[in-house]
């Protein structure tokens, strides 16, 4: 019959298995959930940028705000059509804390224009 001595030994032995692989899944989860943050963030940015963009005729009014809220390092493409207004934000993250990977994420919205007649 074996001591509880024994079985205490093997459960700390099992425990010090486990743990590497504990601490690697949570890190996984960790760094995709910081990358779904930036994006919801890039995309948060882009569409106050579009809705924005629909009532204020100046791109640099548009451009200030969406890099205030994108970040360094955030690329922002404003293109007001006829009758829409497009944003978009780009951005270079890495992945983990040991760099895993660079990705190219995004964000992108588009609004309506609502200028009045003489401007169209």
């Amino acid at each position: 019959m074996d001591s509880p001595k024994r079985e205490r030994g093997a459960v700390t032995a099992e425990f010090a298995v486990a743990l590497p692989a504990l601490v690697l899944v949570l890190a996984f989860v960790l760094a995709v959930s910081s990358v779904a943050l930036k994006t919801v963030s890039l995309q948060a940015a882009a569409r106050s940028g579009a809705r924005l963009a629909a009532v204020e005729p100046n791109p640099q009014v548009v451009y200030q705000l969406v890099s205030s809220m994108a970040g360094v390092g955030a690329t922002i493409n404003i293109e007001f059509g006829e009758r829409l207004a497009t944003v978009t934000v780009t951005k270079q993250a890495t992945i983990g804390p040991f760099n895993l990977g660079s990705y190219e994420l995004r964000g992108s919205a588009i609004a309506v224009r609502e200028l009045d007649g003489s401007q169209w």
